[in-house]
Protein backbone atom coordinates (compact mmCIF):
# COMPACT_ATOMS: atom_id res chain seq x y z
CA UNK A 1 0.00 0.00 0.00
CA UNK A 2 2.77 2.59 0.60
CA UNK A 3 6.43 2.78 0.35
CA UNK A 4 8.25 3.24 3.45
CA UNK A 5 11.81 5.35 2.96
CA UNK A 6 13.16 4.60 6.43
CA UNK A 7 11.58 2.12 8.44
CA UNK A 8 14.76 2.33 11.44
CA UNK A 9 14.56 5.28 12.86
CA UNK A 10 15.71 3.98 16.39
CA UNK A 11 14.71 1.89 19.21
CA UNK A 12 13.75 4.97 21.71
CA UNK A 13 9.75 5.91 21.62
CA UNK A 14 9.67 9.88 20.83
CA UNK A 15 7.33 11.49 23.18
CA UNK A 16 5.17 13.05 21.23
CA UNK A 17 4.25 12.00 17.20
CA UNK A 18 3.32 14.53 14.54
CA UNK A 19 1.25 12.98 11.73
CA UNK A 20 1.40 15.04 9.19
CA UNK A 21 -1.12 14.08 5.74
CA UNK A 22 -0.22 15.81 2.70
CA UNK A 23 -1.41 15.75 -1.17
CA UNK A 24 0.86 18.42 -3.69
CA UNK A 25 1.85 20.29 -1.04
CA UNK A 26 4.69 21.90 -1.87
CA UNK A 27 3.44 25.45 -1.95
CA UNK A 28 3.78 25.57 2.02
CA UNK A 29 5.38 22.14 2.94
CA UNK A 30 8.42 23.14 3.28
CA UNK A 31 7.52 26.02 5.62
CA UNK A 32 5.81 23.68 7.70
CA UNK A 33 8.08 21.03 8.44
CA UNK A 34 10.67 23.79 9.19
CA UNK A 35 8.46 25.04 12.12
CA UNK A 36 8.19 21.58 13.52
CA UNK A 37 11.76 20.63 13.56
CA UNK A 38 12.69 23.98 15.28
CA UNK A 39 10.40 23.40 18.30
CA UNK A 40 11.79 23.81 21.50
CA UNK A 41 10.87 20.35 22.71
CA UNK A 42 12.85 17.83 20.53
CA UNK A 43 11.44 14.36 21.56
CA UNK A 44 9.21 13.71 19.04
CA UNK A 45 8.74 12.01 15.60
CA UNK A 46 7.74 13.98 12.04
CA UNK A 47 5.17 11.19 10.09
CA UNK A 48 4.51 12.36 6.81
CA UNK A 49 1.97 10.58 4.81
CA UNK A 50 2.43 11.55 1.03
CA UNK A 51 -0.89 10.63 -0.90
CA UNK A 52 0.68 10.12 -3.82
CA UNK A 53 1.63 13.94 -4.74
CA UNK A 54 2.47 14.90 -8.49
CA UNK A 55 4.67 17.73 -7.38
CA UNK A 56 7.55 18.58 -5.40
CA UNK A 57 6.31 17.12 -2.29
CA UNK A 58 8.13 13.85 -2.03
CA UNK A 59 11.32 15.80 -2.94
CA UNK A 60 10.69 18.20 0.19
CA UNK A 61 10.18 15.09 2.22
CA UNK A 62 12.79 12.99 1.52
CA UNK A 63 15.40 16.52 1.69
CA UNK A 64 13.50 16.45 5.48
CA UNK A 65 14.44 12.75 6.42
CA UNK A 66 18.05 13.06 4.89
CA UNK A 67 18.62 15.81 7.21
CA UNK A 68 16.51 15.19 10.21
CA UNK A 69 16.17 11.26 12.13
CA UNK A 70 13.30 12.30 13.44
CA UNK A 71 11.41 12.59 10.00
CA UNK A 72 9.68 9.12 8.97
CA UNK A 73 8.35 9.77 5.23
CA UNK A 74 5.74 7.18 3.53
CA UNK A 75 4.37 7.52 0.55
CA UNK A 76 0.99 5.58 -0.34
CA UNK A 77 1.35 3.79 -3.98
CA UNK A 78 -2.25 5.45 -4.56
CA UNK A 79 -4.21 8.47 -2.76
CA UNK A 80 -6.13 6.74 -0.14
CA UNK A 81 -8.00 9.41 0.24
CA UNK A 82 -7.95 12.36 3.18
CA UNK A 83 -9.63 10.78 6.05
CA UNK A 84 -7.66 7.22 4.98
CA UNK A 85 -4.37 9.37 5.01
CA UNK A 86 -5.21 11.04 7.87
CA UNK A 87 -5.46 7.69 9.67
CA UNK A 88 -2.87 6.16 8.50
CA UNK A 89 -0.52 8.89 10.36
CA UNK A 90 -2.10 8.28 13.64
CA UNK A 91 -1.65 4.22 13.13
CA UNK A 92 2.00 4.96 12.73
CA UNK A 93 2.29 6.86 15.51
CA UNK A 94 4.72 5.58 18.76
CA UNK A 95 4.38 8.52 21.09
CA UNK A 96 2.60 9.37 24.34
CA UNK A 97 0.87 12.37 22.92
CA UNK A 98 -0.36 12.98 19.24
CA UNK A 99 -1.01 15.65 16.65
CA UNK A 100 -2.40 16.04 12.99
CA UNK A 101 -0.93 18.69 11.54
CA UNK A 102 -2.02 20.33 8.25
CA UNK A 103 1.29 20.86 5.27
CA UNK A 104 -0.07 24.60 5.02
CA UNK A 105 -0.14 25.42 8.63
CA UNK A 106 2.67 26.40 11.29
CA UNK A 107 3.83 26.21 14.99
CA UNK A 108 5.54 28.65 16.95
CA UNK A 109 8.88 27.77 18.59
CA UNK A 110 7.49 26.77 22.07
CA UNK A 111 3.89 24.95 20.71
CA UNK A 112 4.89 21.71 21.94
CA UNK A 113 6.60 22.20 24.68
CA UNK A 114 3.73 24.50 26.43
CA UNK A 115 0.84 22.02 25.35
CA UNK A 116 2.98 19.11 26.81
CA UNK A 117 3.70 20.61 29.73
CA UNK A 118 -0.20 21.74 30.09
CA UNK A 119 -0.98 17.94 29.45
CA UNK A 120 1.68 16.57 32.33
CA UNK A 121 0.17 18.95 34.64
CA UNK A 122 -3.69 17.83 34.38
CA UNK A 123 -3.74 13.81 34.05
CA UNK A 124 -7.54 14.45 33.38
CA UNK A 125 -7.33 16.79 30.01
CA UNK A 126 -7.40 14.44 26.93
CA UNK A 127 -6.01 17.54 24.73
CA UNK A 128 -3.94 20.49 24.51
CA UNK A 129 -3.98 23.36 21.73
CA UNK A 130 -3.25 26.77 21.91
CA UNK A 131 -4.79 30.32 20.72
CA UNK A 132 -4.94 30.30 16.91
CA UNK A 133 -3.54 33.09 14.79
CA UNK A 134 -5.19 33.38 11.28
CA UNK A 135 -2.35 33.75 8.67
CA UNK A 136 -2.93 34.26 5.01
CA UNK A 137 -1.21 33.05 1.50
CA UNK A 138 1.44 35.79 2.11
CA UNK A 139 1.93 35.15 6.26
CA UNK A 140 -0.12 38.27 7.06
CA UNK A 141 -2.04 38.40 10.23
CA UNK A 142 -5.74 38.77 10.62
CA UNK A 143 -6.45 37.61 13.84
CA UNK A 144 -6.73 35.79 16.62
CA UNK A 145 -9.29 32.78 16.89
CA UNK A 146 -10.03 31.48 20.95
CA UNK A 147 -11.60 27.82 19.69
CA UNK A 148 -14.42 26.17 21.16
CA UNK A 149 -15.77 27.50 24.58
CA UNK A 150 -16.94 25.30 27.16
CA UNK A 151 -14.41 22.43 26.10
CA UNK A 152 -12.74 22.23 29.70
CA UNK A 153 -16.03 21.99 31.66
CA UNK A 154 -15.75 19.60 34.45
CA UNK A 155 -19.26 17.25 33.34
CA UNK A 156 -18.43 15.49 29.76
CA UNK A 157 -22.66 16.31 28.90
CA UNK A 158 -21.29 19.90 28.53
CA UNK A 159 -18.30 19.61 26.72
CA UNK A 160 -19.99 17.42 24.40
CA UNK A 161 -22.52 20.44 24.07
CA UNK A 162 -19.91 22.73 23.60
CA UNK A 163 -18.60 20.66 20.83
CA UNK A 164 -21.66 20.20 19.04
CA UNK A 165 -24.35 22.92 19.59
CA UNK A 166 -22.03 25.94 18.47
CA UNK A 167 -20.33 26.79 15.11
CA UNK A 168 -16.63 26.34 15.54
CA UNK A 169 -13.27 26.21 13.59
CA UNK A 170 -12.78 23.08 14.97
CA UNK A 171 -9.16 23.41 15.12
CA UNK A 172 -8.79 21.58 17.82
CA UNK A 173 -8.35 18.76 15.77
CA UNK A 174 -4.73 19.76 15.36
CA UNK A 175 -4.77 20.16 18.88
CA UNK A 176 -1.96 17.59 21.17
CA UNK A 177 -3.92 14.85 22.41
CA UNK A 178 -2.61 12.11 24.57
CA UNK A 179 -2.92 9.05 21.98
CA UNK A 180 -4.49 6.35 24.74
CA UNK A 181 -7.01 8.93 25.00
CA UNK A 182 -7.72 8.59 21.11
CA UNK A 183 -7.89 5.01 21.39
CA UNK A 184 -11.44 3.72 20.13
CA UNK A 185 -12.56 6.64 19.06
CA UNK A 186 -13.61 7.79 15.44
CA UNK A 187 -10.93 9.03 14.15
CA UNK A 188 -11.03 11.05 10.62
CA UNK A 189 -14.75 10.33 8.31
CA UNK A 190 -15.34 10.00 5.15
CA UNK A 191 -17.65 13.12 5.09
CA UNK A 192 -17.39 16.95 5.78
CA UNK A 193 -17.74 17.29 9.69
CA UNK A 194 -15.97 13.72 10.56
CA UNK A 195 -13.81 15.72 12.93
CA UNK A 196 -16.66 17.12 15.13
CA UNK A 197 -17.47 13.64 15.77
CA UNK A 198 -13.45 12.88 16.37
CA UNK A 199 -13.51 15.84 18.91
CA UNK A 200 -16.69 15.09 20.57
CA UNK A 201 -16.25 11.63 21.45
CA UNK A 202 -12.42 13.08 22.74
CA UNK A 203 -14.73 15.65 24.95
CA UNK A 204 -16.65 13.16 26.69
CA UNK A 205 -12.99 11.12 27.83
CA UNK A 206 -11.68 14.49 29.68
CA UNK A 207 -11.17 18.04 29.29
CA UNK A 208 -10.01 20.57 26.46
CA UNK A 209 -7.15 22.93 27.51
CA UNK A 210 -5.78 26.17 26.19
CA UNK A 211 -2.43 27.56 26.03
CA UNK A 212 -3.41 31.73 26.05
CA UNK A 213 -1.26 32.62 23.38
CA UNK A 214 -1.24 32.05 19.14
CA UNK A 215 1.07 29.28 18.94
CA UNK A 216 -0.97 27.27 16.39
CA UNK A 217 -1.21 29.70 12.92
CA UNK A 218 -3.97 28.48 10.71
CA UNK A 219 -3.28 29.53 6.80
CA UNK A 220 -6.49 30.84 4.89
CA UNK A 221 -5.77 30.37 0.99
CA UNK A 222 -7.64 29.75 -2.09
CA UNK A 223 -6.43 26.01 -2.48
CA UNK A 224 -7.22 24.78 1.39
CA UNK A 225 -9.73 22.12 1.32
CA UNK A 226 -12.70 24.72 3.25
CA UNK A 227 -12.12 27.17 0.87
CA UNK A 228 -11.62 25.61 -2.81
CA UNK A 229 -13.00 22.60 -2.72
CA UNK A 230 -16.38 22.48 -4.57
CA UNK A 231 -18.97 21.08 -2.67
CA UNK A 232 -19.75 18.10 -5.57
CA UNK A 233 -16.11 17.23 -4.61
CA UNK A 234 -15.77 16.91 -1.00
CA UNK A 235 -16.75 13.01 -1.31
CA UNK A 236 -13.68 12.40 -3.23
CA UNK A 237 -11.36 14.61 -1.43
CA UNK A 238 -12.27 12.42 1.66
CA UNK A 239 -12.79 8.81 0.36
CA UNK A 240 -11.64 8.81 -3.84
CA UNK A 241 -14.06 4.98 -3.83
CA UNK A 242 -17.37 6.78 -3.37
CA UNK A 243 -18.18 4.89 -0.48
CA UNK A 244 -18.68 8.19 1.36
CA UNK A 245 -22.06 9.35 2.70
CA UNK A 246 -24.36 11.22 0.22
CA UNK A 247 -25.54 13.60 3.51
CA UNK A 248 -22.75 14.65 5.44
CA UNK A 249 -24.65 16.48 8.06
CA UNK A 250 -27.12 13.80 8.92
CA UNK A 251 -23.79 11.21 9.01
CA UNK A 252 -22.52 13.73 11.33
CA UNK A 253 -25.59 13.37 13.65
CA UNK A 254 -26.14 9.62 13.31
CA UNK A 255 -22.03 8.58 14.33
CA UNK A 256 -22.57 11.26 17.55
CA UNK A 257 -25.34 8.68 19.16
CA UNK A 258 -22.69 5.49 19.20
CA UNK A 259 -20.14 7.29 21.13
CA UNK A 260 -22.40 8.93 23.93
CA UNK A 261 -23.85 5.21 24.08
CA UNK A 262 -20.71 4.74 25.40
CA UNK A 263 -20.53 7.21 28.54
CA UNK A 264 -20.54 4.72 31.72
CA UNK A 265 -23.07 7.47 33.65
CA UNK A 266 -26.60 6.91 32.96
CA UNK A 267 -27.41 10.70 34.15
CA UNK A 268 -24.61 12.09 31.51
CA UNK A 269 -26.07 9.74 28.81
CA UNK A 270 -29.69 11.03 29.38
CA UNK A 271 -27.93 14.85 29.25
CA UNK A 272 -26.40 14.32 26.34
CA UNK A 273 -29.38 12.33 24.68
CA UNK A 274 -30.64 15.85 25.32
CA UNK A 275 -28.04 17.61 23.54
CA UNK A 276 -28.97 15.49 20.67
CA UNK A 277 -32.25 16.97 20.62
CA UNK A 278 -31.59 20.38 20.66
CA UNK A 279 -28.88 20.36 17.89
CA UNK A 280 -31.75 20.38 15.25
CA UNK A 281 -33.03 24.01 16.63
CA UNK A 282 -28.88 25.24 16.97
CA UNK A 283 -26.73 26.57 14.66
CA UNK A 284 -29.44 26.38 11.50
CA UNK A 285 -28.66 22.27 11.92
CA UNK A 286 -31.94 21.78 10.44
CA UNK A 287 -31.56 23.91 7.56
CA UNK A 288 -27.88 22.76 6.50
CA UNK A 289 -29.43 19.14 6.75
CA UNK A 290 -32.32 19.86 4.27
CA UNK A 291 -29.46 21.83 2.29
CA UNK A 292 -27.11 18.72 1.83
CA UNK A 293 -30.08 16.49 0.85
CA UNK A 294 -31.27 18.63 -1.60
CA UNK A 295 -27.34 18.98 -2.80
CA UNK A 296 -27.01 15.96 -3.16
CA UNK A 297 -29.63 15.52 -5.37
CA UNK A 298 -28.59 18.50 -7.22
CA UNK A 299 -25.15 19.94 -6.02
CA UNK A 300 -26.41 23.53 -7.87
CA UNK A 301 -28.59 23.84 -4.94
CA UNK A 302 -25.60 24.07 -2.52
CA UNK A 303 -23.98 26.89 -4.12
CA UNK A 304 -27.12 28.79 -4.22
CA UNK A 305 -27.77 28.01 -0.44
CA UNK A 306 -24.01 29.47 -0.20
CA UNK A 307 -24.69 32.56 -2.13
CA UNK A 308 -27.74 33.29 0.02
CA UNK A 309 -26.06 32.95 3.13
CA UNK A 310 -23.50 35.31 2.20
CA UNK A 311 -25.60 37.67 1.05
CA UNK A 312 -27.80 37.77 4.35
CA UNK A 313 -24.37 37.01 6.46
CA UNK A 314 -21.37 38.08 4.93
CA UNK A 315 -18.65 36.43 3.40
CA UNK A 316 -16.69 34.40 6.68
CA UNK A 317 -14.04 31.83 7.30
CA UNK A 318 -16.20 28.51 7.12
CA UNK A 319 -16.89 28.06 10.67
CA UNK A 320 -15.83 31.08 12.68
CA UNK A 321 -17.73 31.59 15.90
CA UNK A 322 -17.11 35.12 15.93
CA UNK A 323 -17.91 35.83 19.77
CA UNK A 324 -14.72 34.19 20.10
CA UNK A 325 -12.83 36.18 17.03
CA UNK A 326 -10.52 38.62 18.02
CA UNK A 327 -9.72 41.42 14.96
CA UNK A 328 -6.23 42.70 15.41
CA UNK A 329 -5.51 45.39 12.84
Amino acid sequence: MLENCDDNKGADSPWVSIGLPVFNGENYLEDCINSILSQSFESFELIVCDNASTDRTGDICLAAERRDKRVRYYRNDSNLGAARNYNLCYTLARGEFFKWQAHDDLLELTYLERCVSVLDANPDAVLCHSLVGLIDAKDRWSGVYDGIIGSDAPRPSRRFAAIILKANMACEIFGLARRAAMDGTPLHGTYHGSDTVHLAAMALRGRFLKVEEPLFLNRAHPDRYSEGTLFEDRSSWYCPDGSAPKVAQWAQYCDYFPIVNELPNFRERLLCYGYLFQWWFSNMHSVRVLVDCLSAIDPRFHRTATRLKQRLFGLRRMGIDWNNWRRTD
